[in-house]
């Protein structure tokens, strides 16, 4: 009877060391959870950070495409070949005419911005 008695006090405390090292596991996973989100949304946190960093690249090399397909195609329609200084004269008017800004009139003429600026100043 006493063995059987030793016996059952040994399951039981088994049973209870079983009972606590299964509430520990949980509460140790519990708590590697709750690291793993936390680490997760800091991550996400960054991304989404890089990702608005990205599109706003985007945004602006588009918008520099679009100006730079605009002055190509104002490059093709001005005859920029042997003018001469009537002819800056007119095509640097006619491009002002058409909106460009003295930066883009000198990139698409292929002329100093102060060339630019004199011819602009000299026929107001």
């Amino acid at each position: 009877m006493m063995l059987k008695k030793m016996y059952d006090t040994r399951v039981n405390d088994l049973e209870a060391f079983k009972s606590s090292y299964i509430s520990d596991q949980k509460y140790d996973m519990s708590l590697e959870f709750e690291n793993f989100k936390r680490t997760a949304a800091k991550v996400f946190k960054k991304l989404d950070r890089q990702i608005e960093i990205l599109e706003a690249i985007e945004s602006s090399v588009e918008e520099k495409l679009v100006a730079f397909e605009r002055l190509l195609h104002m490059a093709d329609s001005v005859n920029v070949s042997g003018a001469s200084g009537s002819n800056r004269r007119h095509e640097v008017l006619a491009l002002v005419d058409r909106g460009l800004s003295i930066d883009e009139i000198s990139q698409v003429l292929g002329m100093l911005r102060g060339e630019v600026e004199l011819i602009l100043n000299l026929n107001k």
